[in-house]
């Protein structure tokens, strides 16, 4: 029989996809650490070593992992805050067959019609990790998403923000 797998192992694979919104701009980060890495990683999240997650724990990993997370629009720094995160059994995290989902998000100015840039940067566990990012189309017709500039480790996004008539 033969298995697949497109899992790294022996990375941490965080993907972030990127809301841009009337008032505001969230961030929907998933993080799923490779077996390879799943120790170093455990050494992170529980910090009393005890071999298991409390929600204390978790709680303070998913506000750590988002105070590493940047965002500006136009040129302006943004505070992401902490909306939600949903962490799994370690045994699943170990397995790498899990994923670490955080929900952040940043109050905006109500966008003026043109164009707009929105800067993106996640410096979260850069000695384990490889980055995915990328932009959702937003629910409204009045904004829309042209040019992701992106650096090699996709770290770091650029969008290129069109707010009414371009």
């Amino acid at each position: 029989m033969l298995t697949l797998s497109a899992h790294r192992q022996d990375e941490c694979l965080q993907a972030a996809l990127i809301d841009v919104g009337e008032h505001q701009v969230r961030v929907f980060l998933s993080i799923t650490p490779g077996t390879e890495v799943a120790a170093r990683f455990e050494k992170v999240v529980d910090a009393d070593g005890n071999g298991s997650v409390s929600e204390l724990e978790s709680a303070t990993y998913a506000t750590n992992a988002v105070k590493q997370l940047s965002l500006q629009t136009d040129g302006v720094e943004r505070r992401l805050e902490l909306k939600a995160f949903r962490f799994p059994e370690w045994d699943g995290l170990r397995l790498g067959t899990a994923t670490i989902q955080v929900e952040a998000e940043a109050s905006v100015p109500v966008w003026l019609d043109g164009v707009h840039r929105v800067r993106f940067e996640n410096r979260h566990l850069t000695n384990l990790s490889v980055y995915v990012t990328a932009a959702l189309q937003p629910e409204t017709n009045r904004i829309s998403i042209g040019r992701q500039q992106r650096n090699d480790s996709q770290s770091t996004v650029e969008l290129r923000v069109v707010v009414g008539v371009p």
